[in-house]
């Protein structure tokens, strides 16, 4: 609360709304999942690329620090530019790599 009185809402409508709190849970348990069902297929993916235990969790930490480096960035872009441009940016990031992009490329 600032000198003046002023109580700042945020978009849930009242002051210290659980809205973000959330979805800031789902979104960490999305992440959750996603390193365990990684972790849980270790073996397969040793068997089916002929490699070590080491290697395959190496790339799974690797993918976990990209991820989290990558939430940290997007979250400075929304607080430079605002939320709903980069969400836009992102997604035409995203959606700018075609599948089959890769086969008309070779040809």
């Amino acid at each position: 609360m600032s000198d003046d009185g002023y109580q700042r809402r945020s978009r849930g409508g009242k002051p210290g709304s659980p809205r973000l709190a959330v979805l800031l849970a789902m979104a960490m348990f999305v992440l959750v999942v996603d390193t365990s069902l990684m972790n849980v297929s270790i073996s397969a993916v040793v068997e089916d690329l002929d490699t070590t235990v080491s290697s395959v969790q190496a790339a799974i930490a690797l993918e976990a620090l990209v991820s989290a480096a990558f939430i940290l960035i997007s979250s400075k872009v929304g607080d430079l530019i605002g939320r709903k441009r980069a969400y836009v940016l992102g997604s035409a990031g995203l959606c700018d790599r075609r599948p089959g992009d890769d086969a008309r490329a070779e040809t």
